[in-house]
């Protein structure tokens, strides 16, 4: 029975993902609006052939991650291309990204991108899941971890 499973746990949100066509454009319009702060610069993920740039939002006390596909080539340039802009991912706060990868995938998750140490995540490991019922998931490691 699938509640008798462990927990994969998260600690907190560590950030939104949305997928964009152009960076310096979003960051301007959604930082304007919701009086956020820019937490980062220009980041490029090459594994992941994104740009992505970092928004706080004072408000929410929460990090908002802006991506950018470096060409069609990149992961996020269909889902881009199929939807438009928009929030791509909900990426979690999680103490061993191996035990939460496989924790998920014994509740269903599929693994769409292993565990790798990310660029985009302050080079932390980091992985992405998906389900049909929820969508895309990244998971982080934390830093203390």
């Amino acid at each position: 029975m699938q509640s008798e499973l462990k927990s994969v746990g998260c600690y907190k949100i560590d950030h939104i993902g949305i997928v964009v066509n152009d960076l310096e454009k979003a960051i301007k319009v959604y930082g304007c609006l919701f009086s956020c702060e820019i937490d980062s610069a220009v980041i490029h993920v090459r594994s992941q052939k994104i740009y992505c740039q970092y928004l706080f939002v004072p408000a929410i006390n929460q990090r908002i991650q802006f991506i950018k596909p470096e060409d069609e080539s990149s992961p996020v340039f269909g889902f881009l291309k199929k939807n438009g802009p928009g929030i791509n991912h909900i990426c979690y706060t999680v103490k061993s990204i191996y035990e939460s990868v496989d924790i998920a995938k014994q509740r269903g998750f599929k693994v769409i991108v292993k565990p790798f140490v990310g660029e985009g995540v302050d080079n932390r490991k980091a992985a992405f899941i998906y389900n049909k019922d929820c969508g895309i998931i990244e998971l982080v490691e934390d830093k203390t971890s």
